[in-house]
């Protein structure tokens, strides 16, 4: 049974989109406090289109709280959701890992 939940949790994390929803306003904010607007969606959503099928994996290296760290804020009119990007490796830090993207913003 143990072996089950853990084919499970695999086959979700590798499936599972980081990102959903339809966006009208992108930040991007670097460490250094300056930061990027977007508000094309189509460019928002290339965006997510990158992140989604990229390969996972559960954190090599560093913990990712060693890493200088950005953010990308996802906006519309119901909310926000922010993700955060790690500067040296440019991959998407995820709630059980990250998401190789090689951004480099």
């Amino acid at each position: 049974m143990l072996i089950g939940l853990i084919l499970v949790f695999v086959f979700w994390f590798h499936d599972h989109k980081a990102m959903s929803g339809d966006y009208t306003k992108l930040t991007i904010k670097r460490p250094d406090d300056t930061f990027e607007l977007i508000t094309d969606s189509e460019q928002i959503n290339s965006i997510i289109q990158i992140i989604n099928p990229n390969p996972r994996n559960i954190g090599k290296g560093l913990p990712w709280f060693s890493y200088e760290l950005g953010s990308l804020i996802f906006e519309n009119e119901s909310g926000k959701e922010a993700v955060n990007y790690m500067v040296s490796t440019r991959n998407i830090h995820i709630k059980f890992g990250e998401v190789e993207t090689g951004f480099s913003f």
